[in-house]
């Protein structure tokens, strides 16, 4: 339904391009390559990622997240360190938080784990690097690992936090929509009640 309009409007704006497909863009695009599981889209990201990677002025600035999001979507054990070595260099904060939101939306298992444990490593400050969390916690793909990663290092993370980041944390489940998980979150936060 919406493929033929994303590969119209494409990955760059044009000069005259109007403000209302500029803002659609990302979305789109997103929505097509990812949800859509569009091939020719997500190997455009997986190409547009590594040229961001090697010259940062490659891509429009509003495109970085969803661009590097798809390709990490679909990413392996090499642009997983790659985006990690990027992260630990820069010292661009949007650069940074593009990373870590691509870092979080890795699908494999081992590299889902792999990127919240950067969240207690010493490489980064964990007030940023909780993105990683953040993101993989939206997509319905990754979010029960995230969850149970966020209950078993809960402690861990909590020490590595200032004390006001403890109310956040319920706060992150609420992508969860069934009664289950509601009860699980109540349940597990509500003793965390002198915490938090």
């Amino acid at each position: 339904m919406y493929g033929g309009k994303a590969r119209e409007i494409g990955w760059r704006a044009s000069p005259e391009e109007d403000t209302q497909i500029r803002l659609l863009r990302p979305d789109l695009l997103r929505l097509v390559a990812v949800e859509g599981e569009d091939e020719e889209l997500a190997a455009q990201a997986a190409d547009l990622a590594q040229e961001w990677l090697l010259a940062r002025q490659t891509l429009d600035a509003d495109m970085v997240r969803t661009v590097l999001r798809i390709a990490a979507h679909y990413g392996d054990r090499t642009l997983f360190e790659q985006l990690k070595s990027e992260a630990q260099k820069t010292k661009d904060r949007n650069e940074l938080d593009h990373l870590f939101a691509a870092l979080g939306s890795f699908q494999q298992p081992e590299l889902v784990k792999a990127s919240l444990i950067l969240m207690l490593t010493p490489d980064f400050d964990t007030r940023d690097s909780i993105g990683i969390l953040d993101y993989a916690l939206e997509d319905p793909q990754t979010r029960d690992a995230a969850y149970s990663f966020l209950k078993e290092k809960f402690q861990e993370l909590i020490r590595k936090l200032p004390r006001e980041y403890a109310s956040f944390f319920p706060l992150l489940a609420s992508d969860f929509c069934d009664q289950e998980h509601r009860e699980d979150v109540a349940a597990f936060f509500g003793a965390q009640a002198n915490i938090l």
